[in-house]
């Protein structure tokens, strides 16, 4: 589905997919679906790492495969969209006081909504729903924990390559095709969290990522279109939740 959508929206307007970046909506999405085909099954084929989900070298391996060619389409974008690859220079050697500002003032609102969003379960149906269920993508993070390797590959994906590959794609590739503000935002508050649990199906989960879904393109949109700011905050938000991973695993 994202290589008919990219391939339509080419078709429909190639100069804002390609100069003004708008491709990038679809690069997290297609670079992962190219790392498994033509990568992964290679390796799995090969017997390099053994597919199983309970091998811990086979889902680091797996995981920090994806991330590096999702970066690699997040380096193509910034490649070929100029607009954005000076932005974002310019915001780290002219604005830094201002991009840990609205950072700082961003994590304190998310936290605060992600303490709510996970407390009105508790006291509703949706509990009887979700009670007995543990979210996999947290399963999958505390497996890698048990491996130095993993403990490796969980922070260099989760906390630096992710925010850059994941905030490109959902915020300036979502913004740039849909083009209507507050249409795009709502289109970013849908994709952002469904990508997160669509492979694993942990749909009951999804909750817990919406206190973040809705303030990160809420500042993408208060900072003009500045991507260099929710990156600033998703990678804060990834370094406290891994943190409180190692912490509650212990």
């Amino acid at each position: 589905m994202p290589i008919f959508g990219l391939v339509v929206s080419l078709g429909i307007d190639w100069e804002t997919m390609i100069k003004k970046g708008g491709w990038a909506a679809y690069s997290h999405s297609v670079f992962g679906f190219i790392s498994v085909v033509f990568v992964l099954l290679f390796f799995i084929a090969t017997k390099v790492i053994s597919g199983k989900d309970d091998d811990v070298t086979s889902l680091a391996t797996t995981f920090l495969i994806q991330q590096l060619f999702q970066l690699l389409g997040s380096i193509l974008v910034l490649i070929f969209c100029r607009s954005l690859r000076e932005r974002i220079i310019t915001t780290l050697k002219e604005a830094k006081l201002d991009l840990i500002t609205w950072v700082t003032i961003f994590a304190v609102i998310g936290t605060i909504l992600n303490i709510i969003f996970n407390i009105i379960p508790k006291f509703s149906e949706f509990n009887m729903l979700t009670s007995n269920n543990t979210s996999k993508n947290q399963d999958v993070l505390n497996l890698l924990m048990n491996s130095p390797y993993g403990i490796f590959v969980l922070v260099l994906s989760t906390i630096f390559i992710a925010p850059i590959n994941e905030e490109i794609s959902y915020r300036h590739g979502t913004f740039t095709i849909v083009r209507y503000r507050w249409l795009a935002y709502a289109a970013s508050l849908i994709y952002f969290p469904s990508m997160h649990v669509m492979d694993s199906g942990d749909w009951n989960n999804i909750i817990g990522y919406l206190g973040f879904s809705i303030i990160l393109p809420l500042l993408f949109i208060m900072t003009r279109g500045n991507t260099t700011y929710t990156i600033g905050l998703h990678v804060f938000s990834n370094l406290i939740a891994t943190i409180s991973s190692f912490i509650n695993k212990n």
